[in-house]
């Protein structure tokens, strides 16, 4: 990750990777882990991974990847609270000017 961009990963955010599903359709998640992130208001409109359009609010600048399943927990939210978690909207992996990624952009 670029470092100037890495310096602006200033807050904290949680995420919950989903690892299984039982024979009712209900989902089972990881404990929830800390990453450094920017988040930013964001006001845009993106088509979620039904393909239908959303509005997004939130936009989140991390290293690690976050997946359209996963569940995130903005700064100063209860992780332990699963009913605040959000769900992303959209991912977007990024590349560097050597084609590696660089950084994912998440929406919310």
């Amino acid at each position: 990750m670029d470092a100037q961009l890495k310096k602006q990963l200033a807050q904290t955010i949680y995420i919950a990777s989903p690892v299984s599903v039982d024979a009712f359709g209900q989902i089972t998640y990881d404990p929830p882990v800390a990453i450094a992130a920017r988040v930013e208001n964001d006001s845009s409109v993106k088509d979620d991974a039904d393909g239908e359009e959303k509005a997004s609010n939130m936009l989140i600048i991390t290293e690690v990847a976050i997946t359209i399943m996963d569940r995130v927990w903005l700064p100063g939210v209860d992780e332990t609270d699963a009913t605040l978690a959000r769900r992303p909207l959209s991912v977007l992996a990024l590349p560097d000017e050597k084609g590696a990624i660089d950084h994912y952009e998440t929406r919310l």
